[in-house]
């Protein structure tokens, strides 16, 4: 473990803490706040603790996680394998930048009090893992943002039990994809679709 990451473990001064995982293990900043409600953002558990996606690797760092509740992970780098989350059961807040190689959910379907969902560019073929059968769904709390991700099964969110606090889908123009959410409760949905070129 590096002297840095020792110091910011050092500087904690709770038991709970979220990782931001990044290629330069900083701080990535400005974050965008992909939530309309004030007590939605005021929810976000943003990073504590930065490392390296190297880092992930250390069997040291995560001897240290164990004397901690991790409840955030954002993850700002481009990554392999999101396996290593399952590892993280007490996540709330998931936070996916520049996720094009994520081809399925299952990471998330052992993390059972999330209620804060971010992904990018994913390949998401089914939302099954988000509300496995069984699971005790929370009321009126989850947040669910997707941009620029294909996403095939939704049926998972049209559970009658499954409620949304708010919905957010961002996609490229001429997606038209937006009648096709609004068959899922929540409090607030959003959709969005803009010009790539226009953001060159």
């Amino acid at each position: 473990m590096t002297e840095n990451l020792k110091k910011q473990f050092d500087e904690q001064t709770s038991n709970y803490i979220s990782l931001g995982i990044s290629e330069h293990g900083g701080p990535c900043w400005p974050l965008a706040v992909p939530w309309k409600s004030m007590a939605n953002a005021f929810n976000m558990k943003t990073p504590s603790v930065n490392i390296t996606v190297e880092e992930l690797d250390d069997p040291e760092l995560w001897e240290k996680l164990r004397s901690y509740v991790v409840v955030g992970c954002y993850i700002f780098a481009e990554l392999k394998d999101y396996s290593f989350l399952k590892r993280l059961p007490n996540l709330w807040d998931v936070h996916i930048e520049r996720g094009k190689n994520i081809r399925d959910l299952e990471f998330m379907r052992e993390l059972k009090e999330w209620f804060m969902l971010y992904i990018e560019d994913a390949e998401i073929p089914s939302l099954e893992p988000l509300f496995p059968d069984g699971r005790k769904e929370r009321l009126s709390s989850y947040c669910i943002g997707l941009v620029d991700c294909k996403t095939d099964d939704i049926s998972a969110l049209i559970k009658p039990e499954v409620w949304l606090s708010e919905l957010v889908i961002i996609n490229k123009k001429g997606a038209n994809d937006k009648e096709r959410w609004e068959s899922v409760r929540c409090l607030d949905y959003s959709y969005y679709e803009y010009d790539p070129e226009a953001q060159n």
